[in-house]
């Protein structure tokens, strides 16, 4: 009686170094490596694993912590995590019960679940026991051993106190994973809010431009009668469009959302970005043509930047004394819409054909042509969310066509681009 007290003493001893080494670790990784050979003294066991659900993912992970099979092999080497789509068997039962769960037959074959202890028929006696963390349960901790009826109350016992020790530490590295997730979808939120308000704000000096130079006209009395009134019509309504942009533009920057998607006439949309170019397309004598083009389904505001920002380049990249003509057509996919933008301008070399939709990424020209090096990059993540792509050919000096393929149902928007 008395050897039984002492031991049971030495076990809670043992337990509490160990809860003190969980708490000093940070990572699963680090729980790996410590845990293992001092659990060994504490519980008798063949397979040891920890099953931890993934942080905002409806599916798990289990870690083997001790493998019988590593020692056949002669190696201390841990195995990999392995992903569990579903959970059923006992591991299930512990979980939906929380509480510890010991069985020492076979009412659950290996046929009937997908638990990762009962992948062979090698094991006799097996330990559930919930991690548990407040009013969470984070995962499972489970035994196994090829001799039956190993596991009894005092195990349970030292079990569940053990679980609720790494609970703690699991809860830990979810929140510091949930944590590290959100700082990288903020970081790319906020860098695709630069990108794209970057090219809205270049946008915007484009009918910016046409007004002034609507305006240069009637305040010199170049126009009168009809073409005076056509002329103020022109600029109130580029100035609605622009009100409207920066509308936008607001709300991407206060809530990083975008428009639900709508119906989008492209044709109207090559109207209204030709008006809002016109101070260019008139210094460059350019030419527009596109006929025919869909109704798509899309965030009207992007599609814009997008298509403006497209034929802005074509009207710009243009060989010295050279007239830009720009050709947009459309083709018709079973699933997707492929525009594609044509122009007549100084081409681009093989080798920079993908690195140009890079952030900050210029194609070298003698400094000739002004630029960023944004357009381009907001351009591709527009089509992408619209489930699409956006992709170039060209030649040096024979001109660039940027082919975009949009979906025609894409998945609706939740974040910005």
């Amino acid at each position: 009686m008395f050897d039984l007290v002492k031991n049971h003493a030495s076990q809670y001893v043992l337990l509490t170094q160990i809860s003190t080494k969980i708490l000093e670790v940070n990572s699963l990784e680090e729980l790996r490596k410590i845990i293992p050979s001092s659990i060994k003294y504490l519980l008798d066991f063949d397979r040891f694993v920890m099953i931890v659900k993934v942080p905002d993912e409806d599916k798990y992970e289990m870690y083997p912590l001790f493998d019988h099979r590593t020692i056949v092999q002669g190696t201390d080497k841990l195995l990999a995590p392995k992903e569990l789509t579903e959970l059923n068997g006992p591991a299930l039962h512990c979980l939906t019960c929380k509480a510890p769960f010991v069985y020492n037959d076979d009412q659950f074959t290996k046929e009937e679940v997908t638990d990762p202890l009962l992948e062979n028929k090698l094991f006799n006696s097996y330990l559930y026991c919930p991690l548990k963390y407040k009013n969470t349960f984070p995962g499972v901790l489970a035994f196994a051993h090829r001799k039956p009826d190993m596991y009894e109350h005092t195990d349970v016992e030292l079990a569940t106190i053990l679980a609720s020790w790494l609970g703690i530490s699991v809860n830990r590295w979810q929140v510091q994973q949930q944590k590290e997730q959100l700082n990288l979808q903020l970081k790319e939120t906020n860098q695709a809010l630069v990108t794209f308000s970057h090219a809205a704000s270049h946008d915007l000096k484009s009918p910016i431009n046409s007004v002034m130079s609507l305006l240069n006209l009637v305040e010199n009395n170049l126009v009168s009668g009809a073409e005076r009134e056509e002329t103020m019509k022109h600029m109130r309504s580029t100035l609605n469009r622009m009100a409207l942009l920066i509308d936008k533009l607001l709300q991407y920057a206060l809530s990083g959302r975008s428009d639900e998607f709508s119906n989008v006439n492209l044709n109207t949309l090559m109207q209204e970005i030709k008006s809002d170019l016109h101070d260019s397309i008139t210094t460059s004598n350019a030419e527009i043509n596109y006929e025919d083009l869909p109704v798509i389904k899309g965030v009207e505001i992007e599609l814009r930047v997008m298509f403006q920002n497209l034929i802005s380049n074509a009207i710009k990249y243009q060989p010295t004394g050279n007239t830009p003509v720009i050709n947009i057509r459309h083709k018709n996919m079973a699933e997707h819409h492929i525009l594609l933008v044509s122009d007549n301008g100084i081409g681009i070399p093989e080798k920079h054909l993908k690195a140009i939709f890079t952030e900050f990424t210029r194609v070298k020209t003698n400094n000739q042509y002004d630029g960023a090096g944004i357009g381009l990059a907001s351009c591709l993540r527009i089509a992408k969310g619209h489930g699409g792509s956006i992709r170039a050919e060209s030649e040096p000096g024979k001109g660039t066509t940027m082919i975009i393929t949009l979906a025609k149902d894409p998945a609706p928007p939740d974040s910005i681009l």
